[in-house]
Order: C-alpha cells, then sequence, then structure tokens
C-alpha cells in the first residue's frame, strides 16, 4: 500500500510551481500532438496544429485541482501538492495505440465529437469514450478512464472521505464530457450560422482559443482572485474592449470573432494590470495599497498569453502582430528593466500605442487587401485621445508619485509652482474638447441620437471629474469615458 501510495503521489511532497506548472503543461501538449502526427498522420506537422494542445491540457490540469478543492474538500496546501507527472497521461494514447493497432495505421484519428446539438443517433460507446468511428480510440479511452479513476483515488489518498472522491470522480468524467462533447458542438453549431464570413478559419482556431480562455478563468477562480478588486480594475480594461469593437465595425466578421478576439484582448490588459500591481512596490507603500498579485500570478498570465499570442501567429491571424506590440509595449511599462511608468512621454507613447494596437486588431483582424483611409484617419484619432488621456490618469496617484520620485503633467505643474488644481482643470479643458470631436461629427451625417448621447456623457465626464472625490475621481472618470466608447460601438453596429 505505501508503495503504491508513493507512486501515485510522486512529485507531490512539495506545494506546486507555477512556472512549472507552466512548461509541463506545453511539453505534454506539444509532446501529445508530435506523438500523434509522427505514429499516424505525418500532415498533422504543423506548427498550429501542434500548439492547439497546449491550452487543453493547462485547461483540464487547472479544473481538475478546482474539483480536488471543491468536490473533493481538500486543503489548499493538499490540492496544490498534486503531481505534475499526471500531466504525462496525456502522451501515452498515441504510444497505446500504436502498440494495440501497429504501425503505419492512416486510419487511426484522434479528435472531438461535434455533432452533439444536432439531429442524429448518439453513437456507441458514446458515455464510455470509447468511439473508435468517430476519433475516439481505445488508447484514448483507457487513459480518459485511468485520468477519472486516478483524480479520485488521489483525493481519497489525501484524507478526503468516499463519497467526495466518488464526486471528484464523477466531476472529473463530467469534465471530459463538457470537453469532448458539449464545447466543440456549440462552438461547431455556432461557427455554422454564417460561416461564410469566418474568413477560412474554422474549430482548429476557435476550439484552443475557448480552451486557452478556460484556463486564464480557471486559474483566477483557483487563486481565489478578489471579484470586486477584478470588477475595479476592469474599469481600466473595458476601453480597450469598446475600441477594439469600433473597430470590428468596420469589418463585419461572424459574431464568434469578436467575441473570442475581443475577451483575449480583455485577459491581455488584465495581464498587464498584474504585471503593474506586482511591480508597483513604490507607490503601493506610499498608498498603503496591498498587493492584489504574486509573481506567480505574473509567470502565468504573461506566459499563457504571450503562448496564446503564438498560437494565432502560427494559425496566421494578422491580429496577433497588434497583439505583440501590445504585450511588448505592456513589459517595457511594468518591468524593472526599463519602467516606463512614472515617466511623462513614455507613458503617453505606451496609452497611444495600446488604443491604436486595440483599435486596429478590431478593424483589419485578419490579412486584408488594403487599409482603407477611413481606418487610418480613426486609428491617428484614437492614438492621439489614448496618449491626452493618459495624462488625467495620474491625478489618482499625485503624492505616491512625488513620494517616488516619478514624473506626471500634474507634478511638473506642482513644482512649477503652478498649483495642482490649475493643472488639472487645463488638462481637463483639452480631454473636454478632445470629447466634443465625435458628437461634432456624427450631428453632422444626421445621426442625432449617438450625438446626443455622446454629448450628455461628455458633460458626465466634465461633472465627475470636477466634483467628485480625489480618492474616487479617477474611477468616476472611467466609467464615464467607458459609457462614451461604449455608445460609440453601439453606434458603429447601427445600434443607435
Amino acid at each position: 500500500k505505501s508503495v503504491s501510495r508513493h507512486l501515485l503521489l510522486l512529485s507531490s511532497g512539495r506545494t506546486l510551481s507555477v512556472p512549472s506548472l507552466v512548461l509541463f503543461c506545453l511539453f505534454t501538449g506539444i509532446g501529445r500532438g508530435l506523438l500523434e502526427a509522427l505514429f499516424f498522420d505525418s500532415k498533422a506537422l504543423s506548427p498550429a496544429i501542434i500548439l492547439s494542445y497546449v491550452p487543453f491540457y493547462t485547461m483540464m490540469f487547472l479544473a481538475i485541482l478546482l474539483i480536488l478543492r471543491t468536490a473533493g474538500g481538500l486543503s489548499e496546501s493538499r490540492t496544490f501538492r498534486a503531481p505534475l507527472a499526471a500531466l504525462f497521461l496525456g502522451l501515452f494514447p498515441p504510444i497505446l495505440d500504436a502498440l494495440i493497432s501497429g504501425l503505419p495505421n492512416p486510419t487511426l484519428r484522434y479528435g472531438y465529437y461535434m455533432e452533439l446539438f444536432r439531429p442524429q443517433k448518439i453513437p456507441e460507446g458514446f458515455f464510455f469514450f470509447y468511439m473508435p468511428d468517430f476519433r475516439l480510440p481505445l488508447g484514448e479511452t483507457i487513459v480518459v478512464w485511468a485520468t477519472i479513476l486516478l483524480s479520485a483515488l488521489y483525493a481519497r489518498l489525501q484524507q478526503a472521505n468516499w463519497l467526495r472522491a466518488a464526486l471528484v470522480g464523477a466531476a472529473v468524467y463530467g469534465l471530459f464530457f463538457f470537453h469532448s462533447y458539449l464545447l466543440p458542438s456549440a462552438l461547431r453549431l455556432w461557427i455554422l450560422n454564417g460561416a461564410e464570413s469566418l474568413r477560412g478559419f474554422d474549430l482548429n482556431l476557435f476550439l484552443p482559443l475557448s480552451q486557452a480562455l478556460l484556463s486564464l478563468l480557471i486559474y483566477q477562480i483557483l487563486m481565489k482572485q478578489s471579484f470586486g478588486y477584478l470588477l475595479k480594475r476592469a474599469l481600466h480594461i473595458l476601453p480597450f474592449v469598446f475600441v477594439f469593437l469600433a473597430g470590428v465595425a468596420h469589418d463585419r466578421v461572424h459574431s464568434i470573432m469578436p467575441v473570442h478576439f475581443g475577451l483575449l484582448l480583455f485577459y491581455l490588459f488584465f495581464t498587464m494590470i498584474v504585471q503593474n500591481d506586482y511591480f508597483d512596490t513604490k507607490e503601493d507603500a506610499h498608498q498603503k495599497r496591498r498587493r492584489h498579485f504574486s509573481l506567480d500570478d505574473v509567470v502565468f498570465f504573461t506566459g499563457m498569453l504571450t503562448f496564446t499570442i503564438v498560437f494565432l501567429l502560427a494559425a496566421g491571424v494578422t491580429l496577433s502582430l497588434f497583439l505583440i506590440v501590445i504585450m511588448i509595449c505592456s513589459l517595457l511599462y511594468s518591468f524593472p528593466f526599463y519602467r516606463g511608468k512614472g515617466k511623462i512621454f513614455p507613458t503617453m507613447k505606451f496609452e497611444g500605442i495600446w488604443g491604436l494596437m486595440s483599435f486596429l486588431a478590431g478593424a483589419i483582424p485578419f490579412v486584408p487587401e488594403k487599409v482603407g483611409v477611413p481606418v487610418l484617419i480613426k486609428a491617428l484619432l484614437v492614438f492621439g485621445g489614448w496618449s491626452l488621456f493618459a495624462l488625467l490618469k495620474d491625478v489618482k496617484d499625485i503624492r505616491a508619485d512625488y513620494h517616488a520620485g516619478q514624473s506626471s503633467l500634474y507634478i511638473v505643474f506642482y513644482r512649477k509652482g503652478w498649483g495642482l488644481l490649475a493643472a488639472h482643470r487645463w488638462l481637463l479643458s483639452l480631454c473636454t474638447l478632445a470629447l466634443l470631436f465625435a458628437p461634432a461629427y456624427y450631428g453632422s451625417i444626421g445621426r442625432i441620437l449617438p450625438g446626443v448621447l455622446l454629448s450628455v456623457s461628455a458633460a458626465a465626464f466634465v461633472g465627475v471629474a470636477l466634483k467628485l472625490k480625489l480618492k474616487v475621481r479617477y474611477q468616476g472618470i472611467l466609467a464615464a469615458l467607458n459609457v462614451y466608447l461604449a455608445i460609440i460601438s453601439l453606434t458603429g453596429f447601427n445600434l443607435l
């Protein structure tokens, strides 16, 4: 018994290392793809296909950890000692099927069942994950059930009672059911609705992207990140998502694209917030703010988003080029080797580039025949507007920036003896003038409702920027700007 227990709990004597997790998931996903291609289908030796395996294993391992903690009732310390070696189970199906079926076997394929929501008879072996005629051969079946049973056994050996161990097994079964049948079938049904605007892409792109997004969400739940804090920080991210959607309005595509790419953009800017929060040591010390993220969080989000961008590059999605620029600027903005934050002109440039790239990510998601003049003009306005409003956000950190030796327009005014209130009013006047361009434009082309709504939101912006207490002033400014950009996005889609 002690020997079997030792083997099962192999490498679980210490707390799970997030950098190790990221690397193990990369290794297992790429290794699994290579084994399938080398044993059964050399045509699958494509970077986009091979990389598409990684999000599945990342998502599954994190989800099983969450199941162990919730259904299994394991403590956090026991949950995070789950053996990383268990990830290697994903390498075995091609090996087992090669031994069972022999080589070469060109008819052997692996994949997802995608017909769940279509009127047809459920195949034999469906509930047992054994359907050799539907790309679920015996080797895969053996490993799926081994994972289910070993997860339940692990919970039991980690002091869960028999009922909780059984719940773990049932939950892991449900996890496989969801990702083998439900998710692929739902995405396929979604894609079939308007497939002509998919630009040649299919589930090979959107299924791994869905799994990558789920991995990020599960990690947040697993690490018990504060929902209230995330909601507060979402105010900083949503302007980029809204300007992305404004870009999408220039090139109508399948609805699955703005949803998936918009969520990916959201998480890219969330990653920037994780990086910024972790490295904001001096500013947080002066404002007595607690750090919400750890180095593990920085590694996980930066690693997963970088991988996802590389995957999109391999799939030939032009949007990935804009995301690369955003990621590079985020590293230069937050990381100690450059630390662009706290310097007026680098901050303006970075903010302008982030806004510009977000807009272009929506307007040019795939290789276009040409970029129209309206897109270029709006891109220039977005860059200028974001650069200007970047100066205004320093209103919330004047004291912390001053004590940390950083610079902002407010601090420049203060040091020259011109007064903080004068700086704020001068900058606010410029920003208000910039906000009036859009309502004036919509009014000139007869779009009265958007023009009126944008004027009202501009007035609200001025009101909160002048009247709210300094502690919550920037949150009010962000809320007003989000409403303003949401109106522009809705107008672009002719919803206003």
